[in-house]
């Protein structure tokens, strides 16, 4: 259970939906309050709302997925004192200020939905809405034309992305997106010294000693390199790819170094010493998806230096007492959670 907590903290917090590039603040410094909403507008962005039917639809699908994997016990955990529930619910309110605002960006770009493009998100829509039972759609308080509303902001977020990168194609040469494949064996320090002003070095001395000691094994005594990371490597994983982003890390520089089949010497890392054997100095594969990560990551690094200056012009106003008692619906019954996998389908 900690281990699954620990993985929907990280996906929550790192922001793992669709269209995750840049935000759009809504709590904070930037806002202006306002008791100027509709009873159901949790915020504006210009003149563009978003209504209590929207986020409790984009958070009830993302809850459920979760729970599908999880289990629904996992909103009771906290992490750094804050239940998950809450974190999902902060996630959320980015996720829709994102698409908002990057609608809008669409709009004033004048761009637009093609007729075929249109069908498709009504389509979606009619999917969507006929999968939901009476009771989720009366819980959601959606009707088939709240849908394709949020449908047609999504589509054209996701359009006005994909054309602004349009003509974005560096070129990555072999050398930047070379990936190597090694196993490692990791010694992690052992802190558990007696003395408390030595444990930092006995911790380090000890675990040096242990991983010398493998080191000896895997090359004068020839053991074979996977049973010792079997048997002695403290990390799960035993075989990484490693791309230029660890080159310039120390704990992971001497991989680099090293052609087929040869073994390092022990490396000295943050909390502990690695042994690297290589697998592949220079894995095509993996070397050419390094390539379209590269390439994606530099379209939405442009994508957000226009973005950005223009969400700085948006007005924001945010309504805090409707925010604070949307809830996560606990119902049995309630378990829609593929909108955003219906949309994505349609439009890809």
């Amino acid at each position: 259970m900690k281990k699954a907590f620990r993985s929907v903290c990280n996906l929550i917090l790192l922001g793992i939906i669709t269209l995750s590039l840049c935000g759009c603040e809504i709590k904070g410094k930037e806002i202006v309050f306002t008791t100027g909403f509709a009873g159901n507008e949790v915020f504006k962005i210009n003149d563009l709302s978003c209504t209590e039917s929207e986020v409790l639809v984009y958070l009830t699908n993302i809850q459920k997925a979760y729970e599908k994997v999880y289990g629904s016990d996992i909103w009771e955990s906290e992490h750094d004192g804050v239940k998950l529930d809450e974190s999902l619910k902060e996630s959320v309110l980015a996720k829709i200020a994102r698409i908002k605002s990057m609608y809008l960006l669409s709009v004033d770009k004048g761009i637009e939905l093609t007729g075929a493009e249109q069908e498709k998100v009504k389509s979606a829509a009619k999917e969507y809405y006929g999968s939901l039972s009476k009771k989720e759609r009366n819980l959601l308080g959606v009707n088939e034309e709240s849908i394709i509303g949020m449908y047609t902001e999504y589509a054209l977020a996701d359009k006005v992305y994909r054309t602004l990168i349009a003509d974005i194609n560096p070129e990555i040469s072999d050398d930047e997106a070379r990936t190597i494949t090694v196993q490692v064996i990791f010694i992690a320090s052992d802190n558990s010294g007696t003395d408390d002003q030595d444990k930092t070095s006995y911790g380090q001395r000890k675990a040096y000693n242990k991983a010398m000691e493998v080191y000896r094994l895997a090359t004068e005594e020839g053991a074979d390199f996977a049973t010792l990371a079997a048997q002695y490597s403290e990390d799960e994983n035993l075989i990484y790819s490693l791309g230029q982003e660890y080159i310039e890390d120390d704990g992971y520089l001497a991989a680099f170094d090293l052609s087929n089949g040869e073994i390092s010497k022990v490396s000295e890392c943050l909390d502990g010493y690695r042994i690297f054997k290589c697998i592949s100095a220079f894995d095509r594969e993996e070397t050419e998806l390094n390539k379209e990560k590269i390439i994606e990551k530099r379209r939405r690094e442009a994508f957000s230096e226009e973005y950005d200056v223009y969400v700085e012009t948006l007005r924001k106003q945010f309504n805090e007492e409707l925010w604070k008692n949307i809830k996560l619906i606990r119902d049995e019954e309630v378990d829609t959670s593929d909108f955003f996998e219906i949309i994505d389908k349609a439009i890809s």
